[in-house]
């Protein structure tokens, strides 16, 4: 069995301490080794399970990412559309940023690869992406090796030509040299990715059930078949360990701000989290330095006429950039929400881009 894992993002705040940095569960499990009954060659690392994490066009870690959990295979997970069956009909969704996205990537480029040999083992597969990917120069922060190698960027096509593909010509972008989503022509650019599709093999078989439950309740005295294996069926003294620290509610995880050199105006795409089970209100824009020092903050409740913003809603606020220059005066980007229903104040980083 192969698992891929998405790393984890913040909820916003990654200078909080109650956010805490590395891994989420059951990213972390990369950490922990394959049972012996797993067979590994000699010198190779055969983890549980496998870590992935997302960057930007440009090879940046995302803005939603935690600290001190890079893996060492990545994906791009910046602006990402997705497609949804609404009444039968796809429909394109997101755009979706964080490490999610990333896993998802892996996960459809791994059955890719692996279909090329079905005589492969897990270990193979992965190895396959990480020595195929481009190789992005900085060391991964957590790994099941006693010294981390340096994160990849998966290269799918160059992995499938490498797997027996010999006729794919393939030109992955060389580290740091992609290019981020425009966010002025973002919408216009997706609008057709429902009829795009990748001409290549397509995988077939059954999906069966899981039978019996792989956890059952501590004080059940009988199992029986279910059609599947769900979270309730985890007991309550595992749960935590299982799937704790999670990311928090944060009301914009893939919130935009699109700035030119001498940000003016500075446009903010509010794509508020579909999750959410009560509205938001945009309270503070705050632009911070290097060195986490407050530039400038801006009144949000003014500029939005202070309305509730809900879940799955997209709102675009434009503001004076008063000649504030990104990467010179100011180079992070934060937004601090007012959640009345919990009576609590809530951050987003935003995903800053220059169109």
């Amino acid at each position: 069995m192969l698992v891929i894992a998405a790393a984890g993002n913040t909820s916003g705040n990654t200078s909080d301490p109650t956010q805490g940095s590395g891994p989420t569960y059951p990213a972390a499990w990369e950490l922990e080794a394959a049972p012996a009954c797993v067979a590994c060659p000699a010198g190779a690392a055969c983890p549980l399970v496998y870590s992935v994490g997302g960057v930007d066009g440009a090879d940046n870690p995302l803005a939603n990412a935690r600290p001190l959990a890079r893996p060492q295979l990545t994906a791009p997970a910046f602006a990402v559309p997705g497609i949804k069956a609404v009444a039968g009909v796809d429909t394109v969704v997101g755009p979706f940023t964080g490490t999610s996205v990333a896993a998802a990537a892996v996960s459809a480029a791994a059955a890719m690869v692996w279909l090329q040999n079905g005589a492969a083992d897990p270990r193979q597969v992965m190895a396959g992406l990480y020595s195929t990917g481009v190789d992005l120069g900085v060391a991964a922060d957590f790994c099941a090796s006693a010294s981390c190698p340096s994160i990849h960027r998966i290269a799918l096509c160059s992995a499938l030509q490498a797997g027996g593909l010999a006729n794919l010509v393939c030109d992955p972008p060389a580290a740091g040299m992609g290019d981020n989503a425009s966010a002025t022509a973002f919408q216009s650019d997706i609008a057709s990715l429902a009829s795009v599709s990748f001409d290549g093999l397509s995988l077939t078989g059954t999906v069966t059930a899981c039978g019996d439950p792989v956890f059952v309740d501590a004080a059940a005295t009988a199992v029986t078949a279910v059609s599947a294996c769900p979270l309730e069926q985890l007991p309550t003294d595992l749960r935590n360990v299982a799937i704790d620290p999670q990311p928090g509610p944060d009301p914009c995880p893939a919130c935009h701000a699109a700035v030119n050199e001498k940000s003016d105006p500075i446009i903010l795409e509010l794509l508020i989290n579909e999750e959410l089970r009560s509205a938001v209100y945009a309270q503070v824009l705050t632009l911070l330095g290097d060195a986490g020092n407050v530039v400038a903050r801006y009144d949000l409740a003014e500029a939005t006429g202070g309305i509730a913003m809900t879940a799955g809603e997209a709102y675009e606020v434009v503001l004076a950039g008063n000649g504030l220059e990104y990467k010179v005066g100011y180079t992070t980007m934060m937004v601090e929400w007012l959640d009345a229903t919990e009576r609590t104040t809530k951050l987003s980083q935003l995903i800053v881009s220059t169109p």
